[in-house]
């Protein structure tokens, strides 16, 4: 889903919204230094357009690597 570039925003922030560790994680990358702006990420939906589709995958790829099932 985050690598269809014609998927709608609020469809992937409904979908994050389904795993708070995968959600938490992206606010996490977006609050970063390495991402702020002028002002903070208030929303999971600030944190998806700040962020945009490539760095999204990123970060969706990293935790699915990095989580531990039990």
């Amino acid at each position: 889903m985050a690598r269809d570039p014609e998927v709608d925003i609020d469809r992937l922030r409904v979908t994050l919204e389904r795993e708070p560790a995968l959600a938490g994680r992206v606010l996490g990358v977006a609050s970063s230094p390495l991402y702020a702006g002028q002002t903070p990420v208030a929303s999971l939906r600030d944190a998806l357009v700040r962020l945009g589709q490539k760095n999204l995958s990123d970060v969706v790829f990293e935790v699915s690597t990095t989580m531990e099932v039990f």
